[in-house]
């Protein structure tokens, strides 16, 4: 029996998996395919590490996950919603219960770094006073709550990627993708970044994230996997 719990997003997930990817093929342009029936289930709750060389595909997946692309063969199924059916009206609900983090911050100079966490939920239409405590209590929650009227460009790399992640976790999502967020950092701050996302992890959200280094993730607490040749295989050297 399937047993369906319905989220503060709209939309639904089930017993079965936050993330089911099911013998999906990609190629760009016709050229050498990047995934070839690759397969992948994730549970909800867990940290998933995504691992393998430059141009294997990792960041393809990512944008696979949030049906920014489809695949040619296959099916994406992430928190209930499937790349098969998708419309306009589901592809909202599923982007709002995915927060994505990126390696190069995305910040926009022009705003301070609180207008900036803000962004995600500014266009849902709710009141200015009910925002601008969300954006206070979640950028506290990260440890940035000092930082709310400063610029991108007065901050460090490990500042602005802490702002990042809170503009990512400020609507709650179930899905947390981060693509090489420690790629710019160095080894204190990168360090300072894995264990905030696991913080988050272990509230609740699920987290994958894609690095070119497994370094930083030691022990049982999280799943490694690496894409070789177009497939998904685990990564047995980390730590535990």
């Amino acid at each position: 029996m399937r047993i369906e719990i319905k989220q503060l997003c709209g939309c639904w997930r089930t017993e079965f998996g936050m993330i089911q990817v099911r013998g999906i093929s990609f190629s760009f342009k016709k050229g050498r395919p990047i995934f070839a029936g690759l397969n992948l289930e994730a549970s909800p709750g867990e940290f998933l590490v995504l691992t393998g060389h430059s141009g294997s595909g990792k960041t393809t997946l990512l944008r696979l996950l949030q049906m920014e692309i489809f695949p040619e063969e296959g099916e994406v199924n992430v928190a209930g919603h499937s790349s098969k059916n998708i419309n306009s009206k589901k592809l909202v609900s599923l982007r709002r219960s995915i927060g994505v983090i990126f390696q190069d911050f995305r910040l926009i100079n022009s705003m301070t770094t609180s207008e900036n966490v803000a962004l995600t939920l500014k266009v849902t239409g709710v009141s200015q006073k009910w925002l601008a405590e969300r954006v206070l209590r979640t950028m506290g929650e990260i440890g940035i709550a000092n930082l709310a009227h400063f610029y991108p460009e007065e901050l460090s790399g490990g500042e602005k990627q802490k702002v990042a992640i809170a503009r990512a976790i400020i609507g709650k999502p179930l899905l947390l993708l981060a693509d090489e967020p420690t790629g710019s950092l160095d080894p204190e701050a990168s360090r300072g970044i894995i264990g905030l996302l696991r913080k988050i992890n272990i509230g609740g959200t699920t987290v994958l994230l894609a690095s070119h280094s497994v370094s930083l993730f030691e022990g049982d607490r999280y799943r490694i996997l690496k894409i070789n040749n177009g497939l998904l295989a685990a990564h047995r050297d980390n730590g535990g």
